[in-house]
């Protein structure tokens, strides 16, 4: 698991994609076109990829920023390590 300061479940985003997901499940259970649950489903769908793909994007961005941070304590160790001098 990535530690990071993000809110997951309670940010504001999964709350508007939530509304999105479920307005679009509403949209095409009761309407009574033929077209509008295909494009609410499509919708809903397109809702919900959406929010993994920024919750993919900021994972990714916890996790690059950690991996960089192990990269600079690891080669600060090496350095010093190496630019002591045996006496």
């Amino acid at each position: 698991m990535i530690k990071g300061m993000t809110k997951g479940i309670k940010s504001s985003e999964f709350i508007v994609s939530i509304l999105g997901v479920v307005g679009g499940l509403v949209c095409a259970l009761f309407s009574e076109s033929e077209w509008v649950p295909m494009v609410a489903l499509l919708l809903t769908a397109v809702c919900g990829k959406t929010y993994t793909d920024s919750r993919k994007t900021v994972k990714a961005a916890i996790a690059l920023g950690a991996a960089k941070v192990d990269a600079a304590r690891i080669e600060a160790e090496v350095k010093g390590v190496v630019g002591k001098s045996e006496a």
